[in-house]
């Protein structure tokens, strides 16, 4: 990236004129990141989505924050999503993620709600980088609620039963 706020294009020349050896590997480490984004991918099917398959939707967030309510679970879960975020942006747009956006969708789906649940005084905006936050964005729907039929008080002695 070239920025030039003074003499706009003067160096220019220069500044495109770099050895095509700068640049060798940079192919390498791409190839690099998209093994490690697809082995984190396939971690995040195999170690945390498959936990709450075959559960009813209406079940999945409880099963989820069950599942995370102690630290060390969530603790995992953060550094593995981390990792995986990290290289996501890294290579975002790229098409080779194409095939792997609703898995990605759904593990940030789950980080976003162990934070909201578990970390509520952590900014989630500032949390994740932008690219995840418009993946996220482009793929939830907000659905209508429908007419409250029946209303349940729950008080100390609800509780209690």
């Amino acid at each position: 990236m070239i920025v030039d706020f003074i003499g706009i294009f003067d160096n220019l020349q220069r500044a495109l004129a770099f050895d095509s050896t700068d640049i060798d590997g940079i192919y390498e480490n791409i190839d690099a990141l998209r093994d490690e984004f697809k082995k984190l991918i396939e971690r995040g099917q195999n170690d945390y989505l498959s936990i709450f398959t075959n559960i009813p939707d209406d079940q999945q967030i409880a099963k989820i924050l069950d599942y995370y309510r102690y630290s060390e679970e969530r603790k995992r879960y953060y550094e593995f999503f981390k990792s995986l975020r990290l290289i996501y942006d890294i290579l975002s747009p790229d098409s080779f993620l194409g095939p792997y956006l609703e898995i990605y969708d759904d593990l940030t789906k789950i980080y976003l709600l162990l934070i909201y649940y578990f970390n509520s005084k952590i900014e989630i905006n500032n949390e994740l980088n932008k690219k995840t936050i418009e993946l996220v964005k482009n793929n939830t729907k907000n659905t209508n609620i429908g007419k409250i039929k029946k209303v349940y008080k729950i008080d100390g002695n609800s509780l209690k039963k």
